[in-house]
């Protein structure tokens, strides 16, 4: 996965649900950007044990339906095996924080695939386990 993402060194990259090992990969590769991960508690405090090392890495308690960042800012976001009981809500927030350009990796099959095509978001590739959205 961490090759289809290809983070250049300056991306702000946005996890929707927390991947630590996949964000020790990004976060190696970024000198100038930054991660940002929202999840649930539990996860949230699990994965600031798991990347405490690390400078350019923020996890915050927060939903994919209301994103605490200004619009455009996230160059990728990277959305692998959520469940979005709201997806038109969150399709509306990816669509919002994703920079004009930035990528969306989303897992292959998910329901916010039609919601994120009616916010203008277009489908670039796709295959057995992730889909590559654009803005």
């Amino acid at each position: 996965m961490i090759d289809r993402i290809s983070p250049a060194p300056h991306d702000h990259v946005l996890f929707l649900g927390i991947d630590v090992p996949l964000v020790h990969s990004i976060a190696a590769r970024l000198t100038a950007g930054s991660i940002v991960g929202l999840g649930d508690p539990d996860a949230v405090a699990e994965a600031r044990r798991a990347t405490r090392e690390l400078d350019n890495v923020l996890f915050h308690h927060a939903s994919p339906e209301e994103i605490p960042f200004r619009d455009g800012y996230f160059h990728k976001v990277i959305a692998l095996g959520g469940t979005w009981p709201r997806s038109d809500r969150t399709a509306r927030e990816i669509a919002r924080v994703l920079a004009p350009g930035g990528r969306l990796y989303l897992s292959t099959g998910d329901s916010i695939a039609s919601a994120l095509a009616a916010r203008g978001l277009v489908l670039e590739a796709e295959s057995d386990d992730a889909a590559v959205w654009s803005r």
